[in-house]
C-alpha cells in the first residue's frame, strides 16, 4: 500500500526568498555562458591562425620560395586508378553508353567515375585500388560489342631492351614480350652503326616493375638486358627541368620556338640558325644547341639525380692551346686537325669542311694554302703543289652514309695533279694499320686505296686513340705511290694532348716547301765597340780597295756581334709551371698506360687497384694542366686589361 504525503502549501516570504535564489543562479548561468561564449570564439580565432600560419617548425613553402632555396615536393604523386576509353568515334555518347552497361549488365562491376572526354570518348574509371580488372573488363565488353573500339588505361612505365643483334626485328620482340605482358606497345626501335638494336616498350607500371626485375630475357639467340627507363620531369613553361609547369619558378619561354629561342613560330617551320634560349639567358658561352637538348648544361644541372660532370668545352680549349705548343716544340709547319672546335676554327679562321668536322691550319706564317675543293668530311689544300687533304668521318654515322662520303673524297683525289697526302680520323679498323681484325669500314678503305694507287704511310700499330680501357686506331695516313718513298719519321708522339687521341708527326721530303729563309746579314749597331773598331783599323796598313773591305770586315767582326736568326718565340700564355705540369702529365699518362698493360696479363686485386690508383693520379694531372692554362691565359688578360686602364 502506497501511501501519500500531504504537500504543505508554501508562505509567501518562502516563495520570495526561493525567487531570489532562482534570481541568482540564472545571472550566474548567464555570466558562465558569456565566458564560455567568449572562450569559444577565442579558441576559434586562435585556431583559424594556426591554421593560416603554422608553427615555424612546421611552416611548408611553395616551390622555389623557401628560406633555404628552391625545394621539390615531397608529397607523393596521386597514382591513377585504372580506367577503360571506349571511342565514340560517329555515334551518339548515350548509345554507345547503353551498349556498354548492355555488355556489362550481369557484371559486379563498381566505377568510381563515369565522364565524358575532350574528344568526346567515354571514360570509365575503376574504384581506387581495385588493380588488374580493367583488361578483364574490356575482354567482357569486347566479346559482347565487337564494334567498339576499347583502349586500357593504366599507369604507364617505359622499358628498354638493349643489345638486340641485326637480325631481330619489331615481331620477334613482340612475340617474346606476349609471353609476359598482357598490353604493350613498342614505341621506339633503332639500330647503330655497331649493328646492335635497342627497344623501347610502354606498358602499364606493374608488369614493367615484373619485367625489369627479370633483368635480362632470350631474345633471338641472345639474352638482352631489360631495365625501366626513368622518366625526367620537364617544365613546358620554362622548358627547364626538375620540376613541372605547376610549380615554376622560372621564366616562360612557353611562347618560345626551340631551336632558335625566338617566339612567333615552332621549331618545325624554323630556318634560323640553333640557339639556346636558356644558355642564352643565363649569358653562357656556348648557345649553338637546341633549348634543353642534352647538350645543354641545363639537363645536366637540373635534372635530379643525374651525375653532374665538368663541361667538356674546357678541356677542348685546353687541348687546343697544347696542339699550338706542341707544334712550335717539334718545328710542325701545316696542322691537319680532324673534328675541332668550331667556335676556335671560325675565330681563328682554320680552313675546314662544309661540315666544320675536319681543318687545315698553317703554323708556319710564310706559307700559304690554298683551298683547291671541299666536302662533307674533307677538305683539300695546295700547298706549293703538294695536295693535303684532312678528313674526318664520325663512328656515329651508318656504313652507307660512310660509304658515300668516301666514296666523294676519292672523286676528289683522282682529279687532283701530282703528289698528294690524306690524313684523318676514318673510324675504320684493319691489320694493316691497326690491331683489331678488319672491318666494313677498313674493308672499304682498302679498296678505294686500289683503285686509287695509294699506299699507307702508317709505320707500326700504335694506338692513336686511348680513353679508359678502349684503344684503337682510327687515324690513317695514305699517299700517293710516287710519294710513298717520301714520307719519313711518321710515329705517334707521346706528349699528351689533353684528349683520348695523340699527335701523329711525319715529314714529307718530297722539297723544300718552306719558304727561302732570309738569313740576316750584318752586325749589331747597337753593341758596337767603337774604341776597339778604331784599333783594328788602324792597325792595317790599307793600300787598295780590297784590303778596306777586308780589313772593315775584321773590324766589325772584333767590335761587335753578327745579327742572328730571331728564335721562336712562345705563346703567351706558355710559363715554367705549365711546363711542369704538362711534363707530369705525360709521365703519369706512361705509368697508367703500362700497368694497364701488365693487368691485362696478370688480372690480381694488387694490379687493378694500382690501376685505378695511377689512373686517378692521370686524370688528377690531367685536371691541373687545364687549370694551369686558363689560369695563366686569365692573368695574362687581367694585366692587358690593367695596362689599357693606366694608358687611358
Amino acid at each position: 500500500m502506497v501511501r501519500a504525503l500531504p504537500i504543505k502549501a508554501k508562505g509567501k516570504r518562502q516563495r520570495r526568498k526561493e525567487n531570489l535564489k532562482t534570481s541568482e543562479v540564472k545571472e550566474k548561468i548567464k555570466d558562465k555562458n558569456e565566458e564560455n561564449r567568449h572562450i569559444d570564439t577565442t579558441a576559434r580565432l586562435q585556431h583559424k591562425e594556426s591554421a593560416e600560419m603554422p608553427k615555424q617548425k612546421d611552416k611548408k613553402y611553395a616551390y622555389g620560395k623557401t628560406k633555404e632555396g628552391p625545394k621539390t615536393r615531397t608529397k607523393k604523386p596521386m597514382e591513377k586508378p585504372e580506367a577503360l576509353l571506349v571511342e565514340v568515334k560517329n555515334r551518339d555518347y548515350a548509345s554507345v553508353l547503353k551498349e556498354v552497361k548492355s555488355g556489362l549488365a550481369n557484371e559486379d562491376i563498381v566505377f568510381s567515375k563515369v565522364r565524358k572526354t575532350r574528344k568526346g570518348d567515354i571514360l570509365l574509371e575503376l574504384e581506387k585500388g581495385r588493380t588488374g580488372g580493367v583488361s578483364e573488363i574490356k575482354n567482357k565488353v569486347g566479346k559482347i560489342c565487337p564494334t567498339l573500339t576499347l583502349r586500357t588505361l593504366k599507369e604507364p612505365a617505359d622499358i628498354i631492351i638493349k643489345g638486340l643483334d641485326t637480325t631481330v626485328e619489331k615481331e620477334d620482340i613482340e612475340q617474346v614480350i606476349k609471353q609476359k605482358v598482357s598490353e604493350f606497345r613498342i614505341k621506339s626501335f633503332w639500330e647503330n652503326s655497331y649493328g646492335v638494336k635497342t627497344a623501347i616498350l610502354e606498358m602499364s607500371k606493374e608488369e614493367a616493375q615484373k619485367l625489369a626485375d627479370e633483368k635480362k630475357i632470350k631474345i633471338g639467340w641472345v639474352r638482352v638486358s631489360v631495365g625501366l627507363l626513368t622518366q625526367k620531369k620537364r617544365c613546358y613553361r620554362c622548358l627547364e627541368y626538375g620540376h613541372i609547369s605547376t610549380v615554376c619558378p622560372g621564366q616562360d619561354r612557353s611562347t618560345q620556338c626551340y631551336n632558335c629561342g625566338e617566339e612567333g613560330h615552332k621549331a618545325r617551320n624554323c630556318a634560323n640558325k640553333m640557339t639556346c634560349a636558356i644558355c642564352k639567358d643565363k649569358s653562357r658561352e656556348i648557345t649553338d644547341h637546341r633549348t634543353g637538348s642534352k647538350s645543354c648544361p641545363s639537363w645536366k644541372e637540373m635534372v635530379p639525380g643525374l651525375r653532374k660532370t665538368r663541361s667538356k668545352n674546357g678541356g677542348i680549349r685546353s687541348a687546343h692551346d697544347l696542339l699550338e705548343v706542341t707544334a712550335r716544340e717539334h718545328n710542325i709547319d701545316v696542322g691537319i686537325i680532324s673534328e675541332p672546335n668550331r667556335k676556335i676554327a671560325e675565330k681563328q679562321n682554320w680552313l675546314t669542311d662544309r661540315r666544320g668536322d675536319a681543318s687545315v691550319i698553317a703554323f708556319n706564317n710564310g706559307l700559304q694554302l690554298k683551298v683547291v675543293d671541299q666536302g662533307n668530311g674533307f677538305i683539300a689544300i695546295d700547298l706549293s703543289g703538294l695536295i693535303i687533304y684532312s678528313c674526318y668521318f664520325s663512328p656515329n654515322n651508318g656504313f652507307e652514309k660512310f660509304e658515300e662520303d668516301l666514296s666523294k673524297l676519292f672523286d676528289s683525289i683522282v682529279t687532283q695533279h701530282g703528289d698528294i697526302v690524306v690524313a684523318g680520323d676514318f673510324n675504320a679498323a684493319s691489320n694493316v694499320w691497326s690491331t683489331k681484325a678488319e672491318d666494313a669500314r677498313g674493308r672499304l678503305v682498302m679498296e678505294f686505296l686500289a683503285g686509287a694507287d695509294m699506299a699507307i704511310s702508317n709505320v707500326g700499330v700504335a694506338p692513336t686513340f686511348q680513353r679508359g680501357q678502349k684503344r684503337s686506331t682510327p687515324d690513317i695516313t695514305f699517299v700517293s705511290s710516287s710519294l710513298a718513298q717520301k714520307i719519313t719519321e711518321w710515329q705517334v708522339l707521346r706528349e699528351d694532348s689533353l684528349s683520348g687521341h695523340r699527335y701523329v708527326k711525319f715529314n714529307v721530303n718530297e722539297k723544300e716547301i718552306k719558304p727561302p729563309s732570309h738569313v740576316p746579314t750584318g752586325w749589331r749597331l747597337d753593341k758596337l765597340d767603337r774604341k776597339e773598331l778604331e784599333l783594328s783599323l788602324k792597325q792595317d796598313n790599307i793600300q787598295t780597295a780590297a784590303e778596306l773591305r777586308e780589313a772593315t770586315r775584321k773590324a766589325c767582326k772584333k767590335a761587335m756581334p753578327k745579327k742572328s736568326v730571331p728564335k721562336k718565340t712562345p705563346v703567351y700564355w706558355w710559363n715554367e709551371e705549365i711546363r711542369e705540369k704538362r711534363q707530369l702529365c705525360t709521365v703519369c699518362r706512361r705509368k697508367y698506360t703500362r700497368q694497364r698493360r701488365k693487368k691485362s696479363k696478370d688480372d690480381s686485386i694488387e694490379n687493378r687497384e694500382k690501376e685505378e690508383s695511377l689512373r686517378e693520379r692521370y686524370k688528377s694531372a690531367k685536371l691541373l694542366l687545364q687549370c694551369a692554362i686558363a689560369k695563366s691565359k686569365e692573368d695574362h688578360w687581367k694585366e692587358l686589361c690593367e695596362e689599357v686602364d693606366k694608358d687611358t
